[in-house]
């Protein structure tokens, strides 16, 4: 028995230091909470992305490679006992083969595999002119066919022969009105492109400079004769090996040291891309980039408004800050490096609610490609879960008898769920009342409500309300001058 009663006096002595009685009740003592908001990503002001714009290339060297491997063939005389007749030619190179052509270059007339001419090169008021006297038995049939070797390039031409039977006494020519052989179709390139475009390299922060160049490329590989016609207005002869080909345009920046190439890309097919009266606009972009188009989850379009702003990140660094489209998607110009193989993280900012959103490391980089469209564009995977950007504003008071027991260590905060949205400061106004005020943050799906808490820190109780209220965003829940009465129970 005596054993038993020692038992008891432990447990009694144990209530009475858990617990301490008010009225006719005993309540448990609670250590002081230290209650504090779940962590948020608002931010102070809205932030000035920028992706770095300056480059490091020196001025290319952007040339038509024309260079063959043919060697200078040795062309001699027919034996003109052997051919008595003859038809005179006069001919000169197209504009493109003028710009190679040095007083080195050799052309001759064949029939068949065998040389029925030699020309000679004379100089007829400034321009360059061949002329050949071809050879012929009387009773010739055949189509004559020019060669034409460029020193300067090692290549030799020859044109079709299909095109120029051979007649006896035949005037193929004058030097008035020379004939043009259609040499290029047998050399490199023998399709054309002619293009007139324009850029305006100011819509990417470029300021046009002296320097600044355009080029076209075939894979990888300069392949025009550019002239700057008009203030950023380009006609560029380009030149293709086959018609499937697809061309493509960069330019360089001498201002920015940097190339960019443009989104649009033509067919060495089409014979004619942009006109005088109306050139190609062509859209630039950096030349190692990608194009994303993005919008925010439906679940934040509530909020979304015209001031909100979208970066993309490689390794923390910006590289793409979006432009607003119609219809509230986001067009980024992602810049990266040669090589680079990094995923893009998308920052989110909410005007607002001042808030940041994040999507990381969530699309790969890859050079020239494009994530998203203007109808479909890509929706940016952001970490909406435990965000709370809404805010509401309330102020407290307590009835008499908390009031007169309150002291400088109390606490209020609110809770939804287990989840503390909010810690209140506390302040005397003038006409002596202690109210309690606060700002609450809520998320922007689902009907949230809010249950208040107060911690005694005279007494070590901590009380609630027994009932809640709905959260609101930007509703103002009680005032300094009338503040709203918070209705306690002790927490059992």
């Amino acid at each position: 028995m005596k054993y038993l009663n020692r038992i008891g006096l432990i447990l009694a002595a144990l209530l009475t230091v858990q617990c301490t009685e008010e009225g006719d009740k005993l309540y448990p003592i609670v250590e002081n909470p230290g209650w504090t908001a779940v962590a948020e990503d608002f931010v102070a002001e809205a932030p000035d992305w920028q992706a770095d714009a300056a480059g490091t290339a020196s001025a290319p060297e952007w040339t038509l490679d024309m260079q063959g491997t043919d060697t200078l063939p040795t062309w001699n005389e027919p034996d003109k006992s052997i051919y008595p007749t003859s038809m005179t030619a006069v001919v000169r190179l197209t504009p493109f083969l003028e710009r190679y052509a040095t007083e080195d270059d050799v052309m001759a007339a064949f029939i068949g595999d065998e040389c029925r001419g030699v020309a000679s090169r004379i100089e007829v008021d400034g321009k360059a002119l061949y002329f050949v006297l071809v050879k012929a038995a009387d009773d010739e049939a055949g189509n004559v066919e020019f060669r034409y070797y460029n020193a300067k390039t090692n290549t030799l031409y020859h044109s079709v022969a299909e095109e120029v039977p051979y007649e006896i006494n035949k005037v193929y020519g004058t030097p008035d009105a020379p004939e043009y052989p259609d040499f290029e179709q047998s050399g490199r390139y023998p399709h054309v492109l002619d293009a007139v475009v324009t850029v305006d390299p100011t819509e990417v922060g470029l300021v046009p400079a002296e320097g600044d160049m355009l080029m076209a490329f075939v894979d990888g590989a300069p392949r025009a004769i550019v002239h700057n016609v008009a203030e950023q207005v380009y006609t560029l002869e380009v030149r293709a090996k086959s018609i499937d080909e697809k061309v493509t345009f960069k330019y360089y920046s001498a201002a920015a040291n940097a190339v960019y190439r443009a989104v649009e890309v033509a067919s060495a097919g089409e014979a004619v891309y942009g006109t005088a009266e109306t050139p190609q606009a062509l859209t630039l972009v950096p030349e190692v980039s990608m194009v994303v188009y993005v919008e925010v989850p439906e679940v934040l379009a509530s909020i979304a408004t015209p001031d909100d702003k979208v970066a993309a990140f490689i390794d923390d660094i910006c590289c793409g800050v979006g432009e607003q489209l119609d219809g509230g998607a986001y067009k980024i110009i992602v810049k990266g490096y040669e090589g680079q193989e990094d995923k893009l993280t998308f920052k989110y900012y909410n005007a607002r609610c001042k808030y940041m959103y994040t999507a990381a490391d969530c699309v790969d980089f890859g050079n020239g490609s494009e994530v998203g469209n203007v109808a479909e564009p890509y929706i940016m995977p952001l970490a909406v879960e435990g965000k709370h950007p809404l805010k509401m504003t309330a102020t407290f008071c307590m009835d008499a008898d908390f009031a007169r027991g309150a002291a400088e260590g109390d606490l209020v905060a609110a809770f939804v769920g287990d989840e503390c949205r909010g810690v209140a400061t506390s302040l005397v106004t003038a006409d002596g009342t202690r109210v309690y005020c606060m700002e609450i943050n809520g998320s922007v799906s689902g009907d949230e409500r809010v249950k208040m808490k107060y911690y005694s820190a005279r007494k070590s109780y901590l009380y609630e309300t027994e009932g809640t209220f709905r959260f609101a965003a930007d509703m103002v829940y009680g005032t300094e001058e009338a503040p709203k009465q918070l209705v306690l129970v002790h927490v059992m």
